[in-house]
């Protein structure tokens, strides 16, 4: 067996290593072979050591992913899966590679039904994750069966796998039993597992406590909650001691109260007493005398933990640490009644209906960057802009008497390697101690860290914004050095005036001190709330009128104009030489790269084959492709082709990069086929497999198009397109920050993303509503893709082409006959495989 199992290896090694097939232009080269049993190379020598070829295979795959060599793992699976005697060990491959980029719903239909031995041992993880997101029923039902089959070649990494997704899926039932057999498993095991026996000691207390834990009596004294950083993952506690600077910084604003007698854990008080006595003396408050109740709620997972009822807490920073990957934990418990300061967030996955609800609830919502002011606001949540946290740190930071001299060096935390001098002090905020300590311990060391830059530097370089603004707090010169200035949390806290810091400091030392002796004086939770919204009424109000600000845009530019009335001038059309079929033609708009005019001819004749009425096939080239408008001519004499020469386009866009625009066509379509009322817009790599009359009949809803989804993945954020274009200007913070302000003010958060590579245009109404006056502009201002130009223009207003329209084989499964297109690194005429590639080989064969 084991010799036929080598046969069979060396056979796929041959088969998919030296990706054989027809070539009409070379592919991206693969990576070599090497010696050290890397990349291409694991799969032999794997097999000629004697290990199984599924675990050989699996082997491969995943080192392919590990190396980002995305196209070779992709290629390796679908050639497997595409071969009769390797088909089921390629659907668990193809599911291995789907999970990896986020197509659940092609791994779950690739590894559904897979022997429970197989896909346990080798997928555990990628089979429940995508089986819990697309038929949860059927994964729970799979899991059960696993567990009474028992079978014994599942390892023990495996039920922990299994685990980690039961818990992140909110099944503690499920987790629990499936706890006790990977810790039977370990402790059956005659190895030394010391890295499982851990996961099993962190994870017991996790699997124990009820994820919706009750709330507990309210206390005769008020609660006061901190936030910590504890996680369910191991993995995703916090490792960055940034965070527990914050934390510093926000017990500050409690510890200034001298009269405060804390009560709780010992070294939580012990701490609270120690940051007191450090109080600069002008920040003290002596006026208020209570005894207070002080305990720790984990950010990401307080609903694990008991939490007396009305107990209060100060939210600040990122609550977006997922469990395992698929929730989160937010709202926080139900026993917390949070006062939000230095709020950040920009992922749709935690604003779900329930969390905005709960913010509306314990709102307004104090945001520590701009960005995330106009995200709440447009969706109903009263927001505003207070800054971070961290610059208050100095309240516990008192002046000390003389600072580092000229000749002290200069502290360089998490900068690159490159940029630091050689001998300077380098600092790490990073770090897996973080994790291994307690809370506290976290906190003295953050304290001791400030203290160290403070005391023996004379100036700070950083790329971290909680190294950035403490240290600017506490009066040390500071080189704020990010990996990108547009980056979405810095808007407002970036380039700012020392007036505008003082004012962040200010304005939350003001705030914060009027709720907390509120919340100090046992005040009732629906007076501290009122007072809450009372001094950050005006705040609010100031952040919905600069949310609505106007942004004038400049008129299209003439060069811009100039190159259209060129290309429309310019056009070369063929006439149908025969007659086709009755009706009126539908248009059809395709980009031709260079080099792939076999892909056109292809896409044609599929095209012909099942239309209903005439075509009339757009091409839009940047080059002359005589030798093919004359092939395509002949060979489709029922086709009536126009070649449209876009060489010259997006050369008169003056754009902020001063890089020329080289996709902006989609958006000039109604200028570029004045005539045409309604056209489709096709990728040049695809197949019709339906007729294409029926796409260009679909219903548009009143909107200008339809596009899309994008193939194979979940819903994607419609706001993460247009915060990239953000980022993407990098050093021109105003810029970035325009165009965020500006597409909040113009769209609710959140919309689903949409692709652009299949689409069906109402050409007479983009020219009705002077579309491009206003597209076409934003190219040059922001330098916006046309994809990008449409998601801040439409945003959710669009109507939707069906799945059936744009699938792509190695993103998601068929849905029926329509087009399949292939929009990845390696196409069916490339020698690397891809799935799907038959059909457009069959269709090339004819040609």
């Amino acid at each position: 067996m084991r010799d036929r199992a080598r046969r069979l290896g060396r056979r796929v090694a041959g088969r998919v290593l030296q990706h054989r097939g027809p070539a009409a232009r070379p592919s991206t080269p693969a990576v070599t072979a090497q010696d050290d049993g890397t990349t291409e190379a694991v799969l032999l020598h794997a097999v000629q050591e004697g290990v199984p070829l599924t675990q050989a295979a699996v082997r491969q795959v995943r080192e392919l992913l590990k190396r980002n060599d995305v196209a070779g793992a992709q290629a390796f699976a679908d050639a497997l899966r595409a071969q009769k005697d390797t088909e089921t060990l390629g659907r668990l491959a193809v599911g291995v590679v789907a999970a990896h980029r986020g197509h659940l719903e092609l791994a779950w239909s690739a590894l559904e039904g897979l022997p429970h031995g197989l896909w346990a041992r080798y997928a555990a993880d990628e089979f429940m994750r995508s089986g819990f997101t697309v038929a949860p029923g059927e994964a729970l039902d799979e899991a059960r069966s696993l567990l009474r089959a028992d079978p014994a070649e599942v390892p023990t990494e495996s039920w922990l796998a299994l685990l980690g997704v039961a818990l992140g899926a909110g099944e503690p039932e499920l987790a629990r039993d499936l706890f006790a057999r990977f810790s039977d498993r370990l402790s059956a095991d005659p190895r030394p597992r010391p890295a499982l026996r851990q996961q099993r000691e962190y994870l017991e207390p996790w699997v124990g406590a009820d994820p919706v834990s009750p709330t507990d009596p309210r206390p005769e004294r008020p609660t006061f909650a901190v936030i910590d950083y504890g996680h369910p993952g191991m993995h995703r506690a916090s490792a960055n001691i940034g965070d527990h600077v914050q934390s510093i910084a926000s017990l500050g604003h409690l510890v200034r109260h001298q009269g405060v007698r804390f009560h709780g854990q010992e070294d939580l008080v012990d701490l609270l007493e120690h940051l007191r006595v450090r109080t600069r003396p002008e920040l003290q408050r002596s006026d208020i005398e209570v005894d207070l109740d002080v305990m720790t709620v984990h950010r990401d997972a307080s609903t694990y933990q008991r939490v007396p009822e009305g107990t209060w807490v100060l939210c600040f920073g990122w609550f977006m640490h997922a469990l395992f990957r698929m929730r989160y934990g937010f709202p926080l418990h139900a026993g917390l009644r949070p006062i939000f300061i230095s709020f950040h967030c920009n992922k749709r996955e935690l604003l779900t209906d329930e969390a905005v609800e709960y913010l509306r609830r314990y709102g307004p919502v104090g945001c520590r960057d701009w960005t995330t002011v106009y995200l709440l606001l447009s969706v109903g949540v009263p927001a505003f802009f207070s800054g971070c946290l961290t610059t208050t740190v100095n309240t516990v930071f008192p002046d000390v008497a003389a600072r580092p001299g000229p000749e002290s060096p200069v502290a360089y935390v998490d900068v690159p390697d490159v940029d630091v001098p050689d001998g300077a002090p380098v600092y790490k905020h990073s770090s897996g101690d973080v994790r291994r300590r307690s809370f506290t311990a976290n906190c003295y060391e953050a304290v001791e860290l400030l203290e160290t830059y403070r005391r023996k530097h004379r100036a700070v370089v950083t790329s971290r914004l909680h190294c950035y603004l403490p240290v600017r707090s506490m009066g040390v010169e500071v080189d704020f050095q990010p990996k990108n200035r547009s980056d979405i949390r810095f808007d407002g806290l970036i380039d700012i005036t020392d007036d505008a810091f003082d004012a962040i400091r200010s304005g939350i030392r003001a705030k914060l001190d009027r709720v907390f002796s509120a919340i100090l004086q046992n005040t009732p939770e629906e007076e501290v709330y009122a007072l809450w919204r009372e001094i950050t009424a005006e705040d609010v109000r100031a952040a919905e009128a600069r949310r609505h600000e106007e942004m004038q845009l400049p008129p299209v530019p003439a060069g811009v104009l100039a190159e259209i009335e060129e290309a429309v001038s310019d056009t070369v059309t063929v006439e149908a030489r025969e007659p086709g079929p009755a009706g009126p033609p539908v248009h059809c708009v395709v980009e031709l790269p260079r080099g792939e005019g076999r892909a056109l001819e292809v896409l044609v004749a599929s095209l012909a084959e099942h239309a209903s009425r005439p075509l009339h096939v757009w091409v839009l080239s940047g080059h002359d492709p005589v030798k093919l408008r004359g092939r395509l001519a002949e060979r489709f004499p029922r086709v009536t082709f126009s070649w449209v020469p876009t060489r010259r386009l997006g050369s008169g866009f003056d754009t902020p990069t001063g890089e020329r625009v080289r996709d902006a066509a989609p958006l000039m379509l109604d200028r570029l086929l004045p005539d045409v009322q309604r056209a489709v817009l096709l990728p040049v790599a695809a197949v019709a497999t339906a007729d294409v009359a029926d796409l260009e009949q679909l219903d548009l809803e009143d909107t200008t198009f339809a596009a899309p989804a994008p193939a194979g993945t979940a819903q994607v954020s419609g706001f993460g397109v247009l915060h990239g274009a953000a980022q993407r200007l990098e050093h021109r913070t105003q810029l970035a920050a325009a165009l965020r302000r500006t597409a909040h003010a113009r769209h609710a958060f959140d919309f689903d993303s949409f692709s652009t590579d299949v689409m069906v245009l109402d050409l007479d109404r983009m020219r009705r509503d002077r579309f491009g006056d206003t597209a076409l502009p934003l190219v040059e201002e922001f330098g916006m893709t046309a994809r990008e130009v449409l998601h801040y223009l439409a945003g959710p207003d669009h109507a939707a082409v069906p799945r059936r329209w744009c699938h792509v084989p190695t993103r998601s499964p068929e849905t029926g006959p329509g087009l399949t297109y292939w929009a990845d690194e390696v196409k069916p005429w490339d020698r690397r495989f891809t799935a799907g590639r038959d059909l457009w080989l069959r269709r090339a064969g004819e040609i």
